[in-house]
């Protein structure tokens, strides 16, 4: 079976500054693929953005904020001319503690980037991929 190829393919990994993002930008960029690197953590998503000068460019987003869901799509419209992959892997683990004593703050937090980040995302990757 042949690998999937990626040339002048466009694409958006959230959490893409480390682990299984980075992995996933790595993946695109060797593929083909132009990769805009979001991460909540601007370092992170230079970091690796730069080891791909040619083909990545980082972006701050915090998923859980739609507005930023929305310019960070936009930015990979605005420098690459579209969108067609969006893989969106930014998650966090919450609180180490039992349900009795896990916060509602904490509880809510995880769902506003693992659930809601993703929805927020899809809602503005999708259109840009019919497009």
């Amino acid at each position: 079976m042949s690998e999937p190829d990626f040339e002048s393919k466009v694409a958006v990994v959230t959490g893409g500054g480390s682990g299984i993002g980075a992995a996933c930008v790595q993946l695109l960029v060797e593929r083909g693929a132009k990769v805009l690197v979001a991460d909540v953590d601007p370092v992170a998503a230079e970091k690796v953005a730069s080891q791909f000068p040619d083909s990545a460019r980082p972006f701050a987003v915090d998923v859980s904020d739609p507005q930023r869901c929305e310019l960070m799509v936009q930015r990979a419209i605005d420098t690459w001319g579209g969108l067609h992959i969006a893989v969106n892997n930014a998650g966090i683990g919450g609180e180490q503690n039992p349900i009795g004593s896990y916060s509602v703050e904490g509880w809510r937090s995880v769902l506003s980037v693992n659930l809601d980040g993703v929805f927020y995302c899809m809602r503005a990757e999708i259109p840009a991929m019919i497009e």
